[in-house]
């Protein structure tokens, strides 16, 4: 998915922050409504108070889920909509400021790796039940009252294992009168700064009020360079109160190519199915150079072929420590004898 986040501080949120790969997922005390995660639990809390003698687990899990709300999960809040004035007017200073664009899907791979879902489950790529992801999507739902937290949906809990009904009730509910936000969030398993790939970025908006006198876009557009990000100028349209934008020329689009890591794999450990690797030799050297340039990994712990049947080359790596839902992440390539080259197979994470 294709969402905005509407920004006034350049330093903070370009210069300290997706130009070093880095984003804030906000704890529930820094977000700007109050009233964020209210939610109806009486129901729930008389049922637990009723079967005292029986729910000791339940409550158990319950108060872990409390302890995730309000003191651990952070949140990215997003919207859907670049063309939303009141957001420009709100969020970027009166259309002073700039709006990022993510690919939200891109994140969710990045932090998600290993993980799909079979029957309602989290599993590895090997169908093991696993934990929950370390970031989820939610569609914000917009209502009059409180969603209620009641057993029902305990139960729906326990018979699916899937949290996401759950954070939608507690994290993904908000008032009526803020629909027009059209909001889409990410919960992370931690509100901190945390790193992410920069492939994520797609787009950067400048306000229809954003001053460039001192040549800041360009700044900007050459800190960002090589990382095919596209740049856009907001304008209202001549007869209406709608927005729209014109794309800017990148000056600096004949850049090299961004370079998020550059780790050594001249020495990298092979093992195979088969005796020898000689003959794979030049697909493996392609498969290190690709991997050793991905984001968020700190080295490349051995490399692997499995040949004829399904000719594959599996790269294993350590990873950063904001990415830890498993300790090594693993690229996988698919070979092509004939054509001698490699294409990385991407793990989308499927809801």
């Amino acid at each position: 998915m294709r969402a905005f986040k509407f920004r006034t501080d350049i330093k903070r949120d370009i210069d300290d922050g997706i130009a070093i790969n880095k984003l804030y997922a906000s704890d529930r005390d820094n977000l700007n409504d109050p009233s964020e995660m209210n939610f109806d639990d009486s129901e729930f809390i008389d049922f637990l108070e009723l079967h005292n003698n029986f729910s000791v687990e339940v409550k158990k899990e319950y108060e872990l889920l409390r302890d995730f709300m309000f003191k651990k999960c952070g949140i990215l809040s997003l919207s859907k909509n670049v063309y939303n004035e009141l957001l420009w007017a709100y969020y970027a200073d009166g259309h002073k400021g700039f709006c990022i664009e993510y690919d939200t899907d891109v994140i969710m791979e990045c932090y998600n790796y290993g993980l799909r879902k079979k029957n309602g489950r989290f599993v590895d790529l090997n169908g093991r039940p696993q934990q929950e992801p370390m970031v989820s999507e939610l569609d914000i739902v917009y209502q009059k009252t409180f969603p209620k937290f009641d057993t029902n949906v305990m139960k729906r809990l326990s018979d699916t294992k899937d949290h996401k009904e759950i954070l939608t009730c507690t994290i993904g509910t908000k008032s009526k009168s803020w629909k027009h936000e059209d909001e889409v969030r990410l919960i992370f398993s931690k509100n901190r700064l945390c790193e992410f790939d920069y492939r994520a970025v797609k787009g950067i908006y400048f306000g229809c009020r954003f001053d460039d006198t001192n040549n800041e876009i360009n700044r900007i557009m050459e800190l960002l360079k090589g990382r095919n990000i596209k740049y856009y100028k907001m304008k209202f349209n001549p007869k209406s109160y709608t927005l729209t934008y014109d794309e800017l020329p990148d000056n600096y689009i004949s850049a090299p190519e961004y370079v998020a890591n550059n780790l050594p794999n001249d020495n990298v450990n092979i093992h195979s199915t088969h005796e020898h690797t000689d003959p794979y030799e030049d697909m493996l050297h392609k498969a290190l150079e690709i991997v050793s340039k991905e984001p968020c990994i700190n080295s490349i712990k051995y490399a692997s072929v499995c040949t004829p049947e399904n000719p594959m080359i599996s790269v294993v790596t350590s990873v950063n420590d904001d990415f830890k839902i498993f300790p090594e992440k693993i690229f996988r390539f698919d070979m092509d004898i004939k054509k001698r080259d490699v294409r990385l197979r991407r793990f989308q994470f499927e809801d």
